[in-house]
């Protein structure tokens, strides 16, 4: 039979685990929700506007570094600190976390083209992306 001490830091222990499980799967959500509206703005409109030939490699590898900058920046700016931050300072990090991964889309873009890309499906894409952004930050902080 366990001390209560040592029950108290068992169940502690198990919750602690479940509670790390569940902040994973709300980072994880969050990467993705901010993913989806540059997705719908690639495979809408953007794919069939560059110099080669639509590929189903290319748009998943496009998509990818997408993710890949948007997880990097993140990271840079705290933007997954869910524990030591206000909602606001949440909001903040992520909003320089998603336009500074859409710059350098945007530059990328810009090389795949050969031209400057056109800008309003891309400002519709970063609206959606603050939106989702706002939403998943104070859902989360109420979690």
């Amino acid at each position: 039979m366990l001390a209560p001490q040592q029950a108290q830091a068992a169940q502690r222990r198990k919750k602690g685990w479940y509670h790390d499980l569940r902040l994973r799967l709300m980072k994880l959500l969050n990467v993705f929700l901010i993913a989806l509206p540059f997705v719908g703005c690639w495979l809408l409109y953007y794919s069939r506007r560059i110099l080669l030939l639509p590929s189903p490699w290319r748009s998943a590898g496009i998509l990818f570094l997408f993710v890949l900058l948007y997880f990097y920046f993140g990271r840079v700016y705290d933007a997954f600190l869910l524990s030591l931050k206000r909602i606001s300072e949440l909001f903040y990090s992520q909003a320089l976390s998603v336009f500074m991964a859409d710059a350098f889309m945007l530059l990328t873009l810009w090389i795949v083209s050969g031209r400057f890309p056109y800008l309003p499906p891309a400002l519709a894409a970063l609206a959606g992306q603050l939106a989702l952004s706002l939403l998943w930050c104070k859902r989360a902080h109420i979690w």
